[in-house]
């Protein structure tokens, strides 16, 4: 017996999300590889100095730390 359709835009959208979870669950012991494998670059596409530079800088260095 087939599954009837949903009525609410409400349980569509949560028939769309269950059904995308379920696809990114691991397929049969996939793993994945250990993050990061290589160097991680930041590119910021801004000019030195500003304060997106400063703040791509001060981020880099809270990610070194942690990562490692």
């Amino acid at each position: 017996m087939p599954m009837p359709l949903p009525t609410t835009r409400r349980r569509l959208l949560h028939h769309a999300t269950a059904l995308g979870l379920g696809a990114m669950l691991p397929l049969h012991g996939a793993r994945a590889a250990a993050y990061p494998d290589k160097t991680v670059r930041i590119v910021i596409p801004y000019p030195a100095g500003g304060a997106t530079d400063n703040l791509g800088r001060l981020s880099g260095q809270t990610l070194q730390a942690a990562l490692g």
